[in-house]
């Protein structure tokens, strides 16, 4: 092994700095989405420097934010520690009776290294010159994520997702935050859910209802996980939106008097029908009276 060799196997990771360095990456992001789209106050976060850059930590100084974190740490870091974890969504929406007016979303992808090896890979490349020689060149192309390469594709991807966060459309005043995990199925048991998340329903499944903007920003690679951040965003049609939600909830106002109504008629067809009941009864009893009251011949 060359001396350079030996010094990027040096600076290689473990899998529990992989798994740490991946937490602290979610922990970030969230932390940023939340400071740059104004979802919680400003007394909610701290200042903290990151290689240089200058990034927010976010505090339970409410009982949303410190929700949001316990989502994170007792929920989110359970199922990527066990290896369930395929993606996380952390998104916006706007009409609490119906999650299909989301706004925006970050969807965090998660896959693992089953070989958990960092390798060397020998390839061989012949141009034409060479294979009109009938000669071959062999090159190494280093594989080995070093904890330096590492830290720099993180920062990357943190200092992107800040710079096109300030660039958004502002969200509205009045949002619902979600916090949704998927699974590898294949592997996950088909009862597991972490603390503080419950197993979806079809009608709860989270969709845009106009077609969101795509923003990839890129991906951070170690010898045991591959991570990569996106964004969605309809914030442009926050006015559709509203007048969606509007419609939404006259219908459903219009459904629900609708049923009252066929309630108040239903109730009061049954208490003519009780009324008609008792007269009749009534009827009967003075009848059978008069019959009894006659004299026998």
């Amino acid at each position: 092994m060359t001396m350079q060799m030996q010094a990027i196997a040096n600076q290689s990771v473990t899998e529990q700095q992989s798994l740490v360095l991946v937490r602290n990456l979610i922990r970030t992001a969230i932390s940023s989405i939340a400071y740059i789209r104004h979802i919680f106050p400003e007394d909610c976060f701290s200042d903290r420097l990151l290689s240089g850059l200058s990034v927010k930590t976010l505090l339970p100084s409410s009982s949303e934010s410190k929700l949001v974190m316990q989502w994170l740490e007792q929920g989110v870091f359970e199922a990527l520690e066990k290896k369930y974890l395929k993606s996380l969504v952390f998104g916006m929406y706007f009409d609490p009776q119906n999650e299909s007016t989301l706004i925006e979303c970050y969807k965090f992808c998660i896959s693992y290294n089953q070989d958990q090896h960092a390798v060397l890979v020998v390839r061989e490349n012949a141009n034409a010159a060479d294979k009109g020689n009938g000669k071959s060149t062999k090159s190494v192309s280093n594989q080995m994520m070093t904890k330096d390469g590492i830290k720099q594709a993180t920062i990357a991807m943190i200092r992107t997702l800040i710079s096109l966060a300030q660039t958004l459309t502002p969200i509205p005043k009045t949002r619902y935050l979600v916090m949704k995990l998927y699974y590898y199925d294949e592997i996950t048991p088909t009862d597991y859910e972490p603390k503080f998340f419950r197993p979806a329903t079809e009608d709860e499944a989270l969709a845009f209802h106009f077609k969101p903007l795509r923003l990839s920003l890129g991906s951070v690679n170690t010898p045991y996980h591959q991570f990569a951040l996106q964004i969605r965003t309809t914030v442009d049609c926050v006015d559709k939106l509203s007048a969606l939600a509007a419609e939404h909830r006259t219908k459903a106002n219009f459904a629900i008097d609708e049923q009252k109504n066929q309630n108040e008629v239903e109730v009061e067809e049954q208490e003519e029908n009780e009324d008609q009941n008792i007269n009749n009864a009534d009827q009967a009893k003075e009848k059978m009276k008069k019959i009894e009251e006659e004299p026998k011949k």
